[in-house]
This record gives structure tokens, C-alpha cells and sequence, in this order.
């Protein structure tokens, strides 16, 4: 976590909420890292929190909810996709990839590789 930090977003810092469900096994783990403000200065912060409280979504889980949003919109205008302003940002940096395989899409490579199969035989 640390490290997507420093490669992705230099000088910003998290907070780490967890579940307290594990508190008594990993506390001593969160005082370890505290303890080391020099060394990971992107912690903000521990917490923890019962699940059943404090619903969070883990960045996977977000930008997939984000991602098939964003094709749903797309799939109904390619051309100007209604998208969420956060997320529009997102697909603009420039590590964000993304390619869309429709049918003809699909059938085309099918029809590439078949060909191949058949050149190489």
C-alpha cells in the first residue's frame, strides 16, 4: 500500500481503516507502522471499525462499480457517455487504460486468429 502511494500519488497520504473484527490480532502491527512516522509519512492514520457500521468500498471494488457504469453509459452513446466527474478524471490519467470488445469487435479478432491457425497449418 505504501509503495502504490510513493509510485502513484508522491506527497499525499492515506488513512487505513480496518476491520475490528481483527483488532486484537493486528493492533500491534498499526502502533509498529505509527511508530514510524519518518519512515511512512503517507499514513495518515489507523482505525478500526465494525464492518457493519462503517460500510467502506475497497478501491478494487470502486473502480469496477465506476468502470461498468461507465460502459453501461457508453454502450448507449459512444460518442458522449454520460460519466461521473470523479471518475472522468480517473480514465484521463495517464496509466488508465481501457478497450471495449463488442461483437464485431470479437468476431474480428476470431476471424484473425482462425486465419492464422490455418496459415500456420
Amino acid at each position: 500500500m505504501v509503495n502504490i502511494v510513493r509510485n502513484w500519488r508522491p506527497s499525499e497520504k492515506v488513512w487505513v481503516g480496518i476491520d475490528r473484527g481483527v483488532q486484537e490480532q493486528i493492533e500491534w502491527w498499526t502502533r509498529a507502522f505509527s511508530m514510524q512516522r519518518e519512515k511512512y509519512p503517507e499514513i495518515a492514520g489507523f482505525g478500526f471499525a465494525p464492518v457493519s457500521e462503517v460500510v467502506a468500498l475497497q478501491g478494487a471494488d470502486m473502480i469496477a462499480t465506476e468502470t461498468y457504469q461507465y460502459c453501461q453509459e457508453l454502450l448507449k452513446d459512444r460518442e458522449n457517455p454520460k460519466v461521473n466527474p470523479h471518475f472522468a478524471e480517473y480514465i484521463k490519467r495517464k496509466h488508465s487504460l481501457g478497450l471495449i470488445l463488442d461483437r464485431q469487435g470479437i468476431q474480428e479478432i476470431v476471424g484473425r486468429v482462425s486465419g492464422a491457425i490455418k496459415g500456420s497449418v
